[in-house]
């Protein structure tokens, strides 16, 4: 299942621009979500409605710009409602209620849906 073509934005605040350790990467406080652009939103007390991560194995880069070997590197994609995940499970080609629970070809994986049940509700 190819990741879909989405302008992800990041919020660039200065609490979300600031390490929680020297040397460690920024600690993101808000986020948006990646089809309305609804944003930034603080995680807590409301975090997102639907999370879908995008991972894959490899190195990340080190502020020297040299690679790390091994570790995980991805994205996140965050929806803000019932409307913004049903179009952006649609783009993965998944209905709910319908597909979203039907097996895939080895190699590929359904949608990570955090939130429980509950998120696959309308509100």
């Amino acid at each position: 299942m190819p990741m879909p073509d989405l302008q992800v934005k990041q919020c660039t605040c200065k609490d979300c621009s600031r390490p929680t350790l020297p040397g460690h990467d920024p600690k993101l406080m808000h986020w948006y979500c990646c089809m309305c652009g609804r944003g930034p939103v603080p995680f807590i007390p409301q975090g997102p409605h639907f999370t879908k991560m995008w991972i894959q194995p490899g190195g990340v880069q080190q502020p020297n710009g040299m690679m790390s070997h091994g570790g995980v590197r991805g994205i996140a994609h965050y929806c803000c409602g019932p409307q913004c995940m049903n179009q952006y499970l649609a783009m993965l080609g998944v209905t709910v209620g319908m597909n979203e629970h039907i097996g895939v070809p080895q190699g590929d994986s359904l949608p990570v849906v955090h939130g429980g049940p509950q998120a696959l509700t309308s509100d």
